[in-house]
């Protein structure tokens, strides 16, 4: 697990900055000190846990902008603008193919309260593009899961349950549910021996597959 906590909670789990965690915190709150007016810093240490305790990693100073926590960052450390994204993000797997067709907001050298309010409303924007953009996906699956388990037994699970296929009248329906799509095939069963008059059996539905001793 890897998570942040508030530089000021720090104790309570047992930790403490090092000298160098200290000279970059330092670092970061004059670097943000000019969004001071426009927003609220907040200072975080990202912790990891393992061997049944907690591990101090980065230190990070992200903006509190109207109750939205933000993380500003630069497209290249010599920048002196910056782009902005949420810290917490709407993350489903049904997001993995979304993309933002908006034109991105101006990045900021100098802050303001209006260029703030734009780069807010488009994060804001684009999380509700992303809900909207998964919940397709996920009413679909949902539905498609549904279909499978009227079938009971009939279907064969694999893959964590996200794979499987189900096999009927020398039929057989693979399927597997992907992040972004649901892959359905359907293929002939022991094709091999099948024959013209199986074939002709099958199309018009009177088909029936020898059993095997």
């Amino acid at each position: 697990m890897r998570d942040f906590i508030s530089i000021s909670e720090i104790s309570k789990y047992g930790l403490q900055l090092s000298d160098y965690q200290k000279r970059t915190l330092e670092e970061k709150r004059k670097e943000f000190a000019p969004f001071a007016p426009v927003c609220k810093t907040v200072e975080v240490l990202y912790i990891s846990h393992y061997d049944d305790k907690y591990h101090a990693e980065d230190v990070a100073v992200f903006l509190d902008y109207k109750g939205y926590l933000l993380r500003a960052y630069k497209h290249h450390y010599t920048d002196k603008v910056y782009r902005f994204s949420l810290v917490e993000q709407y993350r489903h797997k049904h997001t993995k193919n979304y993309q933002n067709r908006n034109e991105m907001p101006n990045k900021v050298g100098k802050p303001t309260p209006a260029k703030m309010d734009v780069w807010l409303a488009y994060l804001l924007n684009e999380e509700e593009e992303k809900k909207a953009y998964a919940g397709k996906y996920i009413d679909e699956e949902t539905a498609f899961r549904a279909e499978l388990a009227q079938l009971g037994d009939a279907v064969k699970w694999y893959d964590n349950g996200n794979r499987g296929h189900i096999v009927m009248n020398n039929l057989v329906f693979d399927f597997s549910i992907e992040a972004c799509y649901i892959n359905k095939t359907v293929k002939i069963d022991r094709s091999y021996d099948l024959g013209l008059s199986g074939f002709l059996q099958m199309a018009d539905n009177k088909y029936r597959p020898t059993k095997q001793q």
